[in-house]
């Protein structure tokens, strides 16, 4: 673990963390069998979010553990629900002081939002150093913009219980059926995007610190672009609020899905980290498992990558002093 980004990652998460969770909690008392509700919904959403990751090609092998998973969720849905929180009014002031009134939920959303997010992945990357390749930023992108998805809907949620007249728990589950209907996986994309930016600047080989930089930014951008178009909210104008918002997902679920697959064919064939069935003994081995893998998608049973051991010699003296085998009777 770099010492450095650990200590930010670590003062950052010791911070965001209880100061959300209050915020999540303050907001819920009125109907705190909706937040409570919501946070089991929250838990088996993450859960299963998790389990699909983790059979991606692009989870890192060896695993920075579960202090790599835990941190990324919790900047996810605590470092970043703060800092939007602080960020949001001077964001929204901006937008009006513009005259964007029809953008000011972008601006809210998308600046602040992103931007933490962002940040938060190449903390996340730069402390574990397991994650050293591009996708490494990737999966990331993909579990800090899970943990933020999850607590912001579970703060919807909240709201939604206390508008319902009926009960909180219907109120609940509405909220967390609309948002996962209208725009899944919204924070997941847009976090994703960004992450394999920054997966590829800060692990990219062959690279400039100028062309790292503009790596990281052109993907920040894209993901920001994503965001600020869906949050688009034109009173007065139906397809300024809507196309917008066909365009962001058009482009980043398609966008998510190549990133994923083009990381998993580059996966399967980094040979970095290599399980042997033997201490390594030349480079060649490399090559020659290499060659074994794949053998096996034709042949289950391929042969072993080193040579059978030859059998151990004899001993003449040993041989000359055996008793000879009986001849066989004569009838």
């Amino acid at each position: 673990m770099n010492r450095l980004f650990g200590i930010t990652l670590i003062a950052c998460l010791a911070v965001g963390i209880p100061v959300s969770a209050f915020y999540v909690a303050a907001s819920s008392l009125v109907a705190p069998g909706g937040l409570a509700a919501s946070v089991v919904i929250g838990a088996g959403y993450v859960a299963i979010m998790l389990a699909l990751f983790r059979a991606l090609p692009i989870w890192p092998k060896p695993s920075p553990g579960i202090a790599w998973v835990a941190a990324s969720l919790a900047w996810g849905g605590g470092v970043s629900v703060l800092f939007a929180l602080i960020a949001a009014p001077g964001a929204i002031f901006m937008a009006n002081s513009l005259g964007l009134e029809d953008y000011v939920m972008s601006f809210a959303g998308a600046i602040p939002e992103e931007t933490i997010k962002t940040v938060g992945v190449a903390v996340i990357v730069l402390t574990f150093q397991r994650l050293s390749r591009p996708w490494h930023g990737l999966i990331t992108g993909l579990i800090v913009g899970l943990g933020f998805e999850a607590a912001e809907n579970v703060v919807y949620s909240g709201t939604g219980a206390m508008l319902n007249p009926n009960n909180d728990l219907a109120g609940a589950l509405e909220m967390w059926s609309l948002r996962m209907i209208v725009g899944p996986f919204l924070h997941i994309t847009f976090t994703a995007v960004a992450g394999w930016g920054v997966g590829l600047a800060l692990t990219g080989r062959r690279r400039n610190a100028l062309a790292r930089v503009g790596i990281a930014v052109f993907w920040y951008l894209v993901a920001f672009a994503m965001h600020f178009g869906w949050n688009i909210t034109a009173m007065d104008n139906l397809a300024l609020t809507i196309i917008p918002k066909i365009v962001a997902l058009g482009v980043g679920y398609p966008l998510v899905l190549a990133a994923i697959v083009l990381s998993a064919r580059r996966a399967r064939r980094d040979f970095s980290f290599s399980a042997l069935s033997a201490p390594l003994e030349s480079v060649g081995a490399l090559a020659e498992a290499e060659s074994r893998r794949r053998r096996t998608r034709k042949n289950p049973n391929p042969p072993s990558v080193f040579p059978p051991r030859p059998a151990p010699a004899r001993d003449e003296s040993e041989e000359a002093n055996a008793a000879p085998a009986p001849e066989p009777a004569r009838g």
